[in-house]
Formats: structure tokens, sequence, C-alpha cells
């Protein structure tokens, strides 16, 4: 994902706004990893992604319906800033293991989050 700006955690909050409460924290990774990818995708072909853009986590929000913007101290908005602040915390803090989770999810592997450092193979 490129630098974050400003827009880029207001326009996450406002995607997240315009969806029910139980669906954010997933719609919050799925706009990080699809920031990830399109950026990938423009530092290798240097373009910007079709669907997701240049790699901000402002145009991976772009791409969903935005919520009307509320006053800064709407309780709504306030939990959907802290979502996306939370979720950037955490990715500064133990790397981005986002996409490899997403990754797994997609592919159907049933290893866990501790389990995670390791590849299903070592398993075997």
């Amino acid at each position: 994902m490129r630098p974050l700006r400003p827009a880029d955690v207001m326009a996450a909050a406002r995607a997240l706004l315009s969806a029910p409460s139980d669906a954010r924290p997933e719609l919050m990774r799925r706009m990080m990893v699809e920031a990830d990818l399109a950026d990938s995708y423009r530092r290798r072909l240097g373009r910007a992604h079709g669907v997701w853009g240049n790699g901000t986590l402002a145009s991976a929000a772009l791409v969903r319906p935005l919520a009307a913007w509320k006053k800064p101290d709407d309780s709504d908005l306030l939990e959907c800033l802290a979502l996306v602040t939370d979720a950037l915390l955490v990715r500064d803090r133990i790397g981005h293991p986002l996409a490899q989770d997403m990754q797994r999810r997609t592919v159907g592997s049933s290893s866990s989050r501790a389990e995670a450092m390791s590849s299903p193979q070592s398993a075997q």
C-alpha cells in the first residue's frame, strides 16, 4: 500500500460507514489487501489497477459506496475511524499478514492464525 494521507483514512471510514457494522472489520481487511495488490500491480506494470486503483487506501475505498459526511463527533464515524486506525496500527506492528491470510482463505487452507508462521507443507 502506498503511504497514507488523511484522505485515505477518511475515505476508508466513509466506506465502512456505508456497510453494516458487523461487516466492517472484513471490509477494512479487504480494502487493505486490495490497496496492497493494486500497489504491487502499479509498481510492476507502471499503471493503476483497473478496479482497485493506484495502491492507496482511498482508491480501494472509493470503488465502494461512501456514506455522506457526518459531523466529526458522530459516534458511528468515530467507531469507523477507530477501526481504520486499529487496522493500520496492527499492520505496522506485525507487518502485513492480511494478504497472506486472504490468500489462505481463498485457497482453502485450514491453517489457523497461530500456525500461520509455518507453511502447510512443513506440517506434512
